[in-house]
């Protein structure tokens, strides 16, 4: 199921004929489902103006769907705010496996200059939605603004894989616009199959709380292990934080992918020094899909200032500055303050930005000299960035702060270099480097050095450079791509708000990770006349009277103990938002019932696990339960509300998942036969006392329970003579039907009796009944001889068979 299941074609098209005929005609390819349109950019909402839409040979001479393959660098957002859909593009090109599954044929759909004639303008991308893989084609028309692609794009101007690919994500969710704000979990799963989750690192308490910071570790890396896909963001809590920088060098907004998760043995190595007493350390690394904006804290890449690699040109700085270089590093050396020659400017910015720093630079001023600048279409820029390329007269800027050293600034003197002096840095080693070319014509809010650049320059990470490069293999602590960076697990907790996890659940046999089963059921949301079967809406467990006329489903669990994943997912209200709808808040509850409920349940019971309620497309849930029989009821958070839903469950043995439909037992259709009129719950808790029988004084001790003709056996208690089974049976019965609870001893040859008790069980509805019963002999003859032990016993009984 799910990676390999059929594949459905969204609104009946078939790409194999539909490209057939194009070539057979000798034409493009026009979509007519999703027409190059203003409606398909903005149903109701108004498009961006000047909007031509056109095809990639019509913006590029030689246009491809993949430039040198897919890499996890290649996408970059265009004008919408989907950079969930930009983070989830990323992840996927970094697993071949998946992103073969979302393009398909990706050879055969290749531009070729060999066949010409083969291109016919169309590709098929898939999804998956709602339980199935949808087939989604589209013509290669783009919304483009003066020939530039205005939506997600390729670095490469040639490569079109994720502008494609965003259109056809933009057809099944009926316009771009739809995407303009997104989950990054739906994304995943949509690319996928997989279930998915988003850990709220500030609502869950991990910063705090160092217990649950280490489980979430252990889960996180044993998800790592079962081949999960990670991101971690922070939160902008505005439009207007969207692309700022924390502190150290975070973006918020933008996702990172976890690409490893370890637990690093330090004590053969230099790092011991930075974590005293401690013989291993968390440690958590990153990748930024943009490629540049880091982490700049302890670990990271950039391990030692140094200029970059073939810059455009130095930063500006003033005479005045230079003058100041002098000063300082003549006062420092002892030297005549004004030298013979004067230094060019570019030699002084070479000799600031080779390490190590001038002694005389005060650590406030070093650290504003060396500070990351936020790259952003609104960064602020000002004079106190070093690297600041003046736009606005000086006298518009704010007034700098005054350093400590009782002269300028650090910060006032980087204004600019003299007119003459622009040409390029060589960098420190001597090597000459070519000047690369920029992308696009520079303008005031350009920076000369790109992030990832200024990185190197400005990391505070002394923890690598002490730490030598066979020491960082010995334990792992490698690279393994550009935009790579190293952070400690409590570090990650502190700086990230959010991870998103989507699990990609094996249920293959061919494997040698865990397998699991997986069940999937599909439902709807009804309002109706309350007490009616066709109302099945009556939401949260808070609305206790009405809560129980939600659909319910019944699972089982085997072991003693065992994990169990759910995923509750509703039908997508993207493709209905230009019309204002949104999705239903919503959550389930599971109860732990009778071990052979059949029917549906009237009466709430022993409470399992409740999920948070929360108004997304899907919700999450992992844990541990219990050997026994389980109704989980999915609901809204309010009752009354409509929608579809679909269920997913995974365990290591069969859930054997059905919906509970009948309310209780139809009379036979035999006029012999008596019809129930009677329903009674009975729960043998424990048992005290009970006689030794193996060879050790100890017994192996399991209960029958029966009632007519229907019996119930709980799973033996090792080694006990006060054993605990809580084991629970419903019985349909005719009249006053007697309960016989019978315990035996679990033998490896043949079970041993050890004793039984009878009970009457007088209706007594709506109430709870216990009992304490002692044990008495097998047969007719012995039906009054005591034999050791006792049982507590729960008795529910009631002539409605709809009470319980």
């Amino acid at each position: 199921m799910g990676l390999f299941s059929s594949i459905k074609k969204f609104k009946g098209q078939d790409y194999d004929k539909l490209k057939k005929k194009c070539q057979g005609a000798g034409v493009l390819f026009t979509d007519s489902e999703f027409p190059a349109a203003a409606r398909s950019i903005s149903p109701k909402g108004v498009p961006p103006a000047n909007v031509v839409w056109k095809r990639p040979h019509e913006i590029c001479e030689k246009p491809r769907l993949f430039v040198d393959g897919v890499g996890t660098g290649d996408v970059t957002q265009g004008q919408l705010g989907n950079c969930w859909f930009v983070a989830a593009c990323s992840v996927l090109a970094g697993v071949k496996v998946l992103w073969n599954k979302v393009i398909p044929d990706y050879e055969e759909q290749e531009y070729s200059d060999e066949d010409p004639k083969r291109y016919a303008g169309i590709f098929h991308f898939r999804f998956w939605r709602f339980g199935e893989w949808v087939d989604v084609v589209i013509d290669d028309q783009l919304p483009t603004v003066h020939g530039q692609l205005i939506y997600t794009h390729s670095r490469e101007r040639s490569e079109f894989w994720s502008a494609l690919l965003e259109k056809a994500y933009a057809k099944i969710n009926t316009s771009y616009e739809s995407l303009d704000g997104g989950n990054l979990c739906d994304a995943l799963v949509d690319f996928t199959s997989g279930v998915s989750a988003t850990i709220d690192l500030l609502e869950g308490g991990y910063r705090s709380d160092d217990t649950k910071k280490t489980q979430l570790f252990k889960q996180l890396r044993r998800e790592m292990d079962d081949y999960a896909l990670m991101c971690a963001a922070v939160a902008a809590r505005s439009k207007a934080e969207v692309e700022q920088r924390t502190e150290l060098g975070l973006v918020k907004g933008h996702a990172y992918g976890i690409t490893a998760i370890k637990k690093v043995p330090i004590g053969n190595t230099t790092l011991v020094n930075f974590f005293t007493g401690r013989e291993k350390i968390y440690m958590v690394r990153l990748r930024n899909p943009w490629g540049e904006k880091e982490w700049n804290g302890p670990f990271s890449d950039g391990n030692q200032l140094r200029p970059p690699d073939g810059p455009v040109g130095p930063p500006k700085l003033s005479p005045n500055f230079v003058r100041q270089w002098h000063s300082r590093a003549a006062a420092a050396a002892g030297r005549p303050e004004t030298p013979p020659v004067p230094t060019p400017a570019r030699q002084v910015y070479r000799e600031l930005m080779s390490p190590p720093a001038p002694a005389w630079l005060a650590e406030k001023e070093e650290k504003r000299v060396f500070a990351l600048p936020r790259e952003s279409a609104e960064a602020e820029l000002s004079p106190e960035n070093p690297f600041y390329e003046e736009s606005t007269p000086a006298a518009s800027a704010p007034p700098p702060e005054k350093s400590n050293l009782g002269s300028p600034s650090i910060s006032e003197l980087f204004n600019g270099l003299e007119e003459g002096d622009k040409t390029p840095l060589p960098p420190a080693d001597g090597r000459r480097t070519a000047e690369p070319a920029r992308a696009e014509a520079p303008t005031g809010s350009d920076f000369l050095y790109s992030t990832q650049r200024l990185a190197l320059m400005s990391s505070r990470s002394p923890e690598w450079s002490k730490i030598s490069e066979s020491e960082r293999e010995k334990i792992g602590l490698t690279f393994d791509n550009d935009g790579e960076f190293w952070m400690t697990f409590d570090d990650f907790v502190s700086n990230f708000t959010d991870v998103s996890v989507c699990q990609l659940i094996n249920t293959s046999f061919f494997s040698f990770s865990k397998t699991w089963k997986e069940e999937r059921e599909f439902g709807h949301w009804t309002p109706g006349v309350p007490g009616r079967s066709l109302d099945r809406a009556g939401g949260c467990l808070n609305n206790r009277s009405t809560f129980l006329n939600n659909p319910q489903y019944r699972f089982d669990v085997d072991e003693e103990v065992e994990e169990v994943i759910v995923q509750l997912s509703q039908k997508d209200q993207r493709e209905k938002k230009h019309e204002g709808a949104l999705n239903l808040c919503i959550g389930f509850h599971i109860m732990k019932v009778e071990v052979n409920r059949q029917y549906r349940v009237h009466r709430i019971q022993e409470s399992a696990a409740t999920s948070d309620y929360i108004r997304s497309r899907s919700i999450f849930w992992r844990d541990q339960l219990s050997r026994g029989r389980y109704v989980l009821v999915p609901t809204t958070f309010s009752p009354g509300e409509n929608g579809e839903f679909m269920l997913r469950l995974f365990m290591g043995s069969d859930p054997q998942l059905r919906e509970l439909v009948k309310e209780q037992p139809k009379p036979s259709c035999w006029p012999c036969i008596t019809p129930a009129n009677g329903v009674v719950v009975v729960k043998v808790v424990s048992g005290t006392g009970l006689e030794k029988q193996d060879s050790l004084g100890s017994a192996d001790p399991y209960v029958i329970i029966r009632c007519g003709k229907t019996k119930v056996r709980s799973p033996p208690v090792k080694e006990s003579l006060n054993p605990t089974w809580n084991c629970k049976a419903i019985f349909y019965r005719t009249g006053l039907t007697p309960i016989k609870i019978q315990v035996w001893n679990s033998c490896l040859l043949k079970d041993k009796f050890m004793g039984q008790a009878t009970l009457r069980a007088d209706n007594s509805p709506g109430n709870v009944t216990e009992f304490e019963l002692n044990l008495f002999g097998k047969t007719r003859a012995e039906a009054n001889e005591r034999r050791p032990g006792k049982l507590a016993v729960e008795v529910v009984a009631d002539a409605d068979m709809a009470a319980v």
